[in-house]
């Protein structure tokens, strides 16, 4: 079983895909546009969104993150979960969250903490909240 992570855009989630393949090294499983799920009965709507994301699937570790570009902009995405990386080497754990906070916000910084061997939380450049934690097995 997969665990899944479901991220919504305004319009820029093809950038936040290529964002987070390279912070994460994961890899593209599948992006569909708009103009290859045609709704003829909602001709305008898809005209707006034409060129953007309707879905696109990224995979790194047993960890699904689906991406796409909603439509209306009267939707609110802006209160995000915050979610959490638990990794197998404190290298990686240094790497992916040096690439997740840059552009973005460092809530606090990687660093060994009494809960877990490393942990840092960031805001990355979509608003998006990660925690990056690291535990010996």
């Amino acid at each position: 079983m997969n665990n899944v992570i479901y991220l919504l855009f305004h319009g820029n989630a093809k950038e936040a895909l290529n964002f987070y393949v390279d912070s994460m090294n994961a890899e593209v499983i599948s992006i569909q546009h708009y103009y290859s799920e045609i709704d003829y009965d909602h001709p305008i709507w898809y005209e707006q969104c034409w060129e953007k994301v309707a879905s696109a699937n990224i995979r790194k570790w047993n960890l699904d993150i689906i991406l796409s570009d909603i439509a209306d902009e009267n939707y609110s995405i802006d209160s995000h979960p915050t979610y959490s990386l638990v990794l197998e080497t404190k290298d990686e754990g240094v790497e992916i969250f040096s690439k997740l906070s840059s552009s973005g916000l460092v809530i606090i910084p990687y660093d060994s903490s009494s809960w877990w061997l490393m942990i840092g939380s960031c805001k990355d450049k979509f608003g998006n909240i990660w925690m990056v934690n690291f535990e010996e097995k």
